[in-house]
């Protein structure tokens, strides 16, 4: 028994309306203008910011296989207020593993949301400027 065996014209006739209104909408390009060429530099740009501000941030070497859980976004930073971000970047072509998909979807699920980030632009529209640390402490 089929699943639509139940359905009516009508039925079939609201469902491809649905689908028609859908495909009409403008979809928002895959390639960002501002996209990297280069993940190592979107990396170096993103160390630099933490440092300037004084944020505590992790992040595996890009030059040699991690030693890290595999899925784990590129970056952990700890902004001031509590303020925690997950940052995977990724250049104008790359694509989430199955296993960073996986990480990303369990994180959500408990709460904390992970950022996939083209450009240095997008990262700083995540973080607004959170106010610098006045102390650096020992």
């Amino acid at each position: 028994m089929s699943y639509f065996s139940h359905w009516t014209e009508a039925d079939v006739i609201a469902r491809n309306e649905r689908l028609a209104q859908k495909k009409a909408r403008p979809q928002e390009p895959l390639v960002k203008p501002e996209a990297c060429t280069e993940e190592e530099d979107l990396h170096a740009q993103i160390m630099s910011h933490c440092r300037s501000h004084g944020w505590l941030y992790f992040h595996g070497s890009m030059a040699h296989k991690s030693k890290r859980t595999t899925g784990e976004p590129d970056f952990h930073i700890y902004a001031p207020g509590g303020k925690y971000y997950g940052i995977e970047c990724k250049t104008r072509t790359g694509k989430l593993s199955p296993a960073q998909a996986a990480v990303h979807a369990m994180a959500a699920r408990l709460g904390t949301k992970f950022y996939v980030i083209q450009s240095m632009e997008e990262f700083l529209e995540i973080v607004k400027q959170p106010e610098q640390i006045k102390e650096i402490i020992p």
